[in-house]
């Protein structure tokens, strides 16, 4: 969880993308990996995906205020991707 932590920091995408592929094959909670998903695929400019994990956080019922807030700002209905 560190390494990819560190490499959001760094922005070094591949990195970090590298350590989130490791952490979910660990079965680790997806409510616990879904917001570093969300970053990696901002940091990469991936604006359809971040799109898609933000809903998906929301559909899921996950709490975690930030992200919310986020969240409606990207299903905004006036938003293209």
């Amino acid at each position: 969880m560190l390494q990819m932590k560190y490499a959001l920091r760094q922005r070094d995408t591949d990195r970090a993308g590298d350590a989130l592929t490791k952490l979910t094959s660990m079965k680790i909670d997806e409510q616990m990996i879904l917001p570093w998903r969300v970053e990696l695929a901002y940091q990469r400019r991936d604006w359809s995906e971040t799109r898609k994990l933000l809903n998906r956080f929301i559909q899921k019922g996950y709490m975690n205020p930030r992200i919310e807030q986020v969240a409606k700002f990207w299903r905004a209905d006036n938003l293209t991707v």
